[in-house]
């Protein structure tokens, strides 16, 4: 992070810890979001264990470029755009013109990838695109591993198309995109962390993540979610999520990537005085924006790019509703989240 971020984060945390409450609200409902979660797609080919996208109650839906410009019109303050909420970006096939449309503007554009599909053209697609940075899940050493988690994935594909762009980027003498590669560290991952690192070191890239795991399977509260989600796929999620489990010393408090189990726990984003994440927009794949990217199936929606602009939703009564519900921990949201301060 450089000094001008740091310093930028300094000032927000600061202002969080001593505005008085109601000039809280005011100052996050009034300031125009920098950080924007824009979904290109729900669709995706894997089926990873943990992962809600396999359960959601709506229709897989490609993000349309009308709702790019209703992102942009009257929106002077954005920054950084990343390209994922659910599904994987790359299987949306107008993805680079979205990027192109917002990196043209000096806004930087981040996506996450499985990296299955991130081969051939799609290499020189990111690099002429302007995209600023990837970020590639290879959660694993080897094939062993990373099939436990990512499942349909397959590691040699990944590790194959990873290597590729990296190589690509140094035949062109491009600059970007920054590669980060990814793993997130469960117990089998953890016993292994050196030879984890000493891997993805071997690549070369710009960053490498050891990354918590986000046990999204708090799935009671989807049962109880008003949403359209079939008993089916919530019955599917909940096998595979508890089959993963067994495998993972998840509840063990001698690991260091394990889920906090006290709610009380001060570094949680549910337990501030604000949460960072209400400062970020997120816009679904079908133009409706959340509370928050951990709302993936649209619960506190805020409204819709299909009839407003972003900034119009962002400064609206339904977004204050949901930042008071924050603070009188009213938002049902943040039961299931187990976010915390970076």
């Amino acid at each position: 992070m450089s000094f001008i971020h740091r310093l930028k984060d300094l000032v927000r945390k600061s202002l969080y810890a001593t505005l008085p409450g109601p000039l809280l609200v005011g100052y996050v409902r009034w300031r125009l979001p920098r950080v924007l979660n824009l979904e290109s797609t729900t669709a995706c080919n894997l089926a990873c264990a943990l992962c809600p996208t396999h359960m959601l109650g709506r229709s897989t839906r490609f993000l349309k470029d009308e709702h790019v410009g209703q992102i942009l019109k009257g929106n002077n303050a954005l920054r950084s755009v990343c390209f994922h909420v659910m599904g994987d970006p790359l299987i949306h096939p107008d993805l680079f013109d979205h990027v192109r449309e917002f990196s043209s503007r000096g806004i930087e554009t981040h996506f996450g990838t499985n990296g299955m599909r991130m081969a051939g053209k799609s290499v020189d697609e990111m690099i002429d695109s302007g995209l600023t940075s990837v970020s590639i899940a290879l959660d694993g050493a080897n094939a062993e591993d990373y099939v436990r988690y990512r499942r349909r994935g397959d590691f040699d594909t990944v590790v194959a198309n990873t290597r590729a762009l990296i190589e690509r980027k140094k035949e062109r003498g491009a600059a970007s995109p920054l590669v980060q590669l990814q793993t997130i560290m469960f117990s089998y991952n953890e016993d292994n962390e050196e030879n984890v690192k000493e891997f993805l070191a071997s690549f070369d890239a710009d960053e490498v993540t050891l990354k918590r795991p986000s046990y999204f399977n708090d799935y009671d509260a989807w049962k109880s979610a008003e949403t359209d989600v079939e008993p089916i796929k919530i019955s599917r999620t909940v096998e595979y999520g508890a089959e993963f489990l067994e495998t993972v010393d998840h509840q063990d408090a001698s690991r260091r990537y394990v889920r906090p189990r006290d709610d009380s726990d001060k570094t949680l984003l549910r337990n501030q005085r604000m949460c960072p994440q209400l400062e970020k927009a997120t816009v679904l794949c079908d133009g409706r924006v959340t509370a928050c990217c951990m709302d993936v199936d649209g619960r506190v929606v805020l409204g819709s790019l299909e009839t407003e602009t972003l900034a119009e939703i962002w400064r609206g009564k339904k977004r204050a509703k949901a930042i008071q519900d924050f603070r009188d921990r009213k938002m049902e949201l943040c039961r299931v989240c187990d976010q915390r301060l970076e």
